[in-house]
């Protein structure tokens, strides 16, 4: 029996991080471009620009993080599913970015022990058979079902974060609904 994991995404799927962002340049959603990940452009600004006065704000930026209401509901529903284990990328350019993800799960989980993440660059080395990722970046996505290596990959949900084009104000009961599919697949494969 293959192994299944649920790797979810953390940035714009449990937690706001464009919230913050917007709200550390006094800016509100209204200011995002549909169908556009790259914050930078929503505020008009340069990248490099952007992650500066992020890495101002030291850890505190990443621990204050609010997470999406629908969070804890998500978590809790993957976990009658599968092991969940969060998969995040941390910023390249922050040098806050990975210790506060860090806390920040501790904080969310209310466990300063919880290890069920893993902060990694290239999520499609994570996919395997029994792998499902849902996160709200295309290309993760692409990179997930067709390893660029050629090995076996799993599946994976585009998650529909506030910045696509069509999102949902709660996500939940449409990832769940795919989840399931996922697992109806996963268990007629086993047989």
């Amino acid at each position: 029996m293959k192994e299944r994991t649920i790797y979810l995404d953390m940035d714009e799927v449990i937690s706001d991080l464009a919230g913050a962002i917007l709200k550390l340049f006094s800016r509100d959603k209204s200011c995002m471009i549909p169908g556009e990940w790259m914050i930078s452009k929503w505020l008009g600004i340069l990248h490099d620009r952007l992650w500066e006065v992020i890495d101002n704000e030291g850890i505190d930026f990443w621990l204050n993080i609010e997470p999406y209401p629908w969070a804890s509901e998500l978590v809790e529903k993957l976990s009658l599913f599968s092991r969940v284990v969060i998969a995040s990328t941390p910023s390249t350019t922050s040098i806050w970015s990975p210790s506060g993800k860090m806390g920040w799960l501790h904080d969310f989980f209310d466990d300063p022990r919880f290890t069920d993440y893993v902060l990694i660059r290239d999520k499609w080395r994570l996919s395997h058979g029994g792998a499902l990722l849902i996160d709200d970046k295309p290309s993760n996505i692409e990179k997930f079902t067709r390893r660029p290596d050629g090995a076996p990959s799993g599946e994976a949900i585009l998650f529909p974060a506030e910045w696509h084009e069509n999102p949902i104000s709660n996500p939940v009961d449409f990832v769940i609904e795919k989840v399931r599919k996922w697992e109806e697949r996963m268990d007629e494969s086993q047989e």
